[in-house]
This record gives structure tokens, sequence and C-alpha cells, in this order.
């Protein structure tokens, strides 16, 4: 079977009239690709799963 990449756009990043939830990349990392191994989203994540108060707060910037 045969994966291809799949990309998503910042129009598709966030339910319409939302701002997506975005961290700047550290140097040498990968964007999007490395999000799964980025200690600071996985902490979020995990935060939010606990009940716990999440370190992203709303209103979320708009993407530079």
């Amino acid at each position: 079977m045969r994966h291809a990449a799949i990309f998503v756009s910042e129009d598709h990043a966030a339910p319409p009239g939302k701002n997506p939830i975005w961290i700047a990349n550290t140097p040498l990392t990968f964007g999007h690709a490395g999000a799964m191994m980025d200690e600071r989203i996985l902490a979020d994540i995990a935060r939010r799963i606990r009940g716990e108060e999440a370190f992203s707060k709303s209103p979320f910037a708009k993407l530079p």
C-alpha cells in the first residue's frame, strides 16, 4: 500500500472562523511532520486530556 503525503493548509487547520493553535519551529526541525515529537505540543495535549489547564490560551494568534 502506498502512502501519500498529506499537507494541511492554514485554511483547513482549524474550524471555520477560528485561528489554529500554532508554535514557531525550532531551528533544524520539521514543521507539521515533527509535531508528534514536539514536547511543547505533547505537554499541551496531555494537560487537556487530563482535564488540566492547557498551556495554550484562546484567542489564538493569526498565522504569521
